[in-house]
């Protein structure tokens, strides 16, 4: 091909190097259109959510609990997370969220959670709480509901988030009643089979249709708050997250308060 352009004259010659080399371009640039564009996929990991409470009064403030696992399931404390607050479809607030001291990927045994935000809702009915971790996009919500009115019982919890299946820990879970009337009957949590209660007081411990029950016969009276605690173990093989709850307050067959949702516990494989 040289030798061949060498013979032809200057000027010829001129024209057809330039003519070759758009043609070169053109054609350089037409494969690379072709290729397939690569996108960069995230990773992605896992988000919970828990709140103190299920259902609310109408002024009280919400306290929202939140766990951000990778892929692996280690823990991640730096998260970028977005809090939304949803009323029929539409966001309404978007509260900060505050990472926790206490987060630390080498800590498998905690009992705070790894990320916290609060709102106070200024409406009655039901809300959705979504958080996405803008890093990963991934999401997770859950459902509250407000009355305007204040409740006849109440009950919030307290306990772990995250656990640690090879972890020898045992866990608690406290169940906080706040009554603004008089009851006595049974208070009733639900939790899975697989659990070990290790400790429960006063309470029974049963096995129940979908799992087991711990049960207190209780008597408590208007403007009483008491708290009910028992404490657990998980299998080293529990590789799937799960529930506490949800709990009741039954008397004589009837119900008289039951939670609208359980509790999450996320498992960490740190």
């Amino acid at each position: 091909m040289i030798s061949l352009i060498s013979r032809i004259r200057p000027t010829r010659r001129i024209v057809l190097i330039f003519v070759l080399s758009v043609l070169f371009i053109f054609v350089t640039r037409q494969s690379s259109d072709n290729k397939p564009e690569q996108t960069l996929e995230k990773a992605k990991g896992m988000l919970s959510l828990n709140t103190d409470k299920v259902q609310y009064s109408f002024g009280e403030q919400v306290n929202i609990q939140i766990t951000s696992l990778n892929n692996e399931g280690s823990i991640l404390c730096n998260s970028s997370l977005e809090l939304s607050i949803i009323k029929e479809g539409r966001a309404i607030e978007q509260p900060g969220v505050t990472h926790s001291s206490t987060c630390d990927p080498d800590n498998t045994a905690t009992l705070n959670p790894d990320y916290t935000a609060y709102f106070a809702p200024l409406e009655e009915g039901e809300y959705q709480i979504k958080v996405t971790n803008l890093d990963s996009n991934d999401s997770s919500e859950l459902q509250i509901t407000v009355g305007d009115n204040q409740l006849d019982y109440s009950i919030s919890r307290w306990g772990a988030h995250r656990v640690n299946p090879q972890s020898a820990n045992r866990y608690p879970m406290k169940l906080i009643l706040t009554a603004n009337k008089d009851f006595t009957g049974k208070l009733v949590d639900q939790i899975p089979l697989f659990l070990e209660v290790v400790w429960y007081g006063p309470a029974k411990v049963e096995e129940s249709e979908s799992g087991q029950t711990v049960t207190w016969e209780i008597d408590i009276k208007e403007g009483e708050t008491k708290e009910f605690t028992y404490e657990y173990k998980i299998p080293n093989d529990t590789s799937d997250n799960f529930p506490l709850g949800p709990s009741k307050l039954v008397s004589k067959e009837e119900t008289y308060f039951e939670e609208i949702r359980p509790w999450n516990i996320t498992i960490n494989h740190n």
